[in-house]
Formats: structure tokens, C-alpha cells, sequence
């Protein structure tokens, strides 16, 4: 007998552990150890030649009114894009498809970005979506990142290798990130990143009643709230989610983004 499956990406295992191993290693050892892994999701990143860009300057299309025309740069080289984006601005950092990179469509078909000319404006590559790259499910617009992100890195790196793995009853330890990290650890004979300090819990002025379960606990030093890692485990944190983002400033906003995420892929 199994309970539920249980998800978790390699980007949550390495809070842990320094990890070396590529995926099916990893998912190897699992299984060697007695840890059935069922599957591994994005094991190999879904596109190739992808980098992260500055938009140095947007101007309207002279034939069309949906598109832009957008000069981007990766730090070395501008590129001239056309783009049909709304979000697509400038000063944004986002994911550029050069000429021979390749994407996956959604039937899971391979395709190389080619030079192209669209409405006699040409267009030397790609602006990409989170969908696009397969990194969320979000297509409406381009791919958004951080203000501060570098420009010019391949973001293969954001593709984020997910283990689904079945566990039976006897196994809670292993039931948390934690707990497999230990494992991992324990076959590799490897330290755990890990080095929880204990704090004396005061409680003053405890208003005692009968209950047979407490449920309203906060907990802090958690890990910091990552929207592609909340995905990519198909779990609800909102709860969890909200508390973790006011210490860790993430505003509102990109928070309610997040979650109507995790909605939409669990729906």
C-alpha cells in the first residue's frame, strides 16, 4: 500500500546537501536504498541556447499594432526581436532564444528559432515565455526575472529536475525534504547543510483548555518561498506560502501570481 505520491525538485534536496550527481544517479540511489522513484520530471532542460537579456528599447510596429520591435542585449551583442508580448518593456530582464536554439512545443516536438520577417521588420531570435521554456504555465506574457538577475546566462539553469516518488506507510521519515536529504546523505556519506539551532520556547500566560490537537502553529526559518519549486511539487502552501513571504519581501502581488499558478496546474 502507498500513500499519495510524493514530489520534490533537486533545487529543494541542494538546501540540504551540496549534490553533484545528475538526476538518474540520484534517482538511482533512491532506489537502491529502498526509495522507489517513479519518474523524473524535467530531467534535461526542454530548450537549448536560451539566455537571459536587458530590453534596451521598445518602438511600435509600423504595420501592426499588436507588435513591437524590441533592441535587447546580453551584456556582448544587441539583438533586434519582434515581439507580440504586451509586458515586453523597457529595462525588463528576460529570456531570449537566440538563432538555432532550440524549444519544445506542446506536443513535445523539438523546433529551432530561424531568422525571421515579420510584417517586413526582421527578427533575429525570440522573446519567450515561462510556458515556452516549460518553466510555468504562464503564456500570455514574455518571462519576467529579477531586476538584479545577470544578464547573459544560459537558463538552462532554471530548469529544475522534479523526482516523484511512492512511499509506503512505514517510511515517514521520509515524508519531508528533509528526510530524503538525510537519506542521500547516510548512502553518501556526505554532511548535511543543515545546522538547526535550539531555542527555548517561553509560553506566558497560557490559556489551558481541552483540545486533542493544536493546529495554529507558526513555525519560522523555513525555506524561503520559491514559485517554479511550489509548482514543481504540486502541493497547496498557501498558508505556509504567505507567512514565508512576509519575511522574505515578497510583495502581494507576485504572490497572488504565484498561487493562481499553483491553481491552474493543479486543476
Amino acid at each position: 500500500m502507498y500513500f499519495k505520491n510524493m514530489r520534490i525538485t533537486l533545487s529543494l534536496l541542494k538546501e540540504f546537501l551540496d549534490i553533484k550527481q545528475d538526476p538518474k544517479d540520484i534517482a538511482h540511489l533512491f532506489t537502491s536504498a529502498g526509495i522507489e522513484v517513479d519518474k523524473i520530471e524535467n530531467e534535461k532542460p526542454s530548450f537549448t541556447n536560451v539566455f537571459s537579456v536587458k530590453v534596451l528599447d521598445v518602438q511600435k510596429h509600423p504595420k501592426a499594432d499588436n507588435l513591437v520591435i524590441a533592441k535587447v542585449t546580453d551584456g556582448n551583442q544587441n539583438f533586434q526581436v519582434v515581439c507580440g508580448a504586451k509586458n515586453c518593456r523597457k529595462d525588463l530582464i528576460t529570456a531570449f532564444a537566440k538563432i538555432r536554439a532550440t524549444l519544445t512545443d506542446e506536443k513535445g516536438n523539438t523546433f529551432k528559432v530561424n531568422k525571421a520577417k515579420l510584417r517586413d521588420v526582421e527578427s533575429f531570435g525570440m522573446l519567450c515565455s515561462a510556458n515556452e521554456l516549460k518553466l510555468s504555465l504562464e503564456k500570455d506574457q514574455i518571462l519576467e526575472l529579477d531586476i538584479d538577475f545577470e544578464i547573459g546566462k544560459d537558463l538552462s539553469i532554471l530548469a529544475d529536475p522534479t523526482f516523484e516518488i511512492s512511499l509506503t506507510p512505514n517510511l515517514g521519515h521520509l515524508m519531508s525534504a528533509i528526510g530524503l536529504a538525510r537519506e542521500h546523505a547516510v548512502k553518501t556519506i556526505d554532511h548535511m547543510m543543515y545546522d538547526p539551532k535550539g531555542q527555548k520556547a517561553l509560553i506566558n500566560n497560557a490559556e489551558i483548555f481541552g483540545a486533542y490537537f493544536l493546529g495554529d502553529i507558526v513555525i519560522n526559518g523555513l525555506i524561503g518561498v520559491v514559485g517554479p519549486m511550489l509548482k514543481s511539487i504540486g502541493r497547496n502552501f498557501i498558508g505556509w506560502g504567505r507567512h514565508q513571504a512576509f519575511f522574505k519581501g515578497v510583495t502581494e502581488a507576485d504572490l497572488e501570481k504565484i498561487f493562481k499558478q499553483m491553481t491552474t496546474a493543479q486543476d
